[in-house]
């Protein structure tokens, strides 16, 4: 069973906006052989001002605004606990 956290930074241009928003989209997936066999996503938006480097940054720099296992140590303890779970 293996656990991967994915980031990724883009512009999103809503009807309603008149400019693109800078927003960071995480992808939590969980594989057995790997198949997945669980995906959740998560989506936050970042400072207007993170548009000029929207490339750049980098997955700690808003760590903070994701929710349990979306953070980088979110991921951490899920991989540890499955650790503890196939060791059993």
């Amino acid at each position: 069973m293996s656990t991967e956290l994915r980031h990724r930074t883009y512009l999103y241009a809503s009807i309603n906006d008149e400019f693109p928003r800078p927003r960071e989209k995480r992808l939590l997936v969980v594989r057995l052989k790997s198949v997945p066999i669980y995906c959740r996503t998560s989506i936050v938006a970042l400072p207007d001002a993170c548009d000029e480097r929207i490339d750049s940054i980098g997955p700690n720099e808003f760590d903070h605004q994701f929710a349990g296992y979306f953070t980088l140590k979110g991921c951490r303890i899920h991989r540890s606990l499955r650790q503890l779970v196939m060791d059993s």
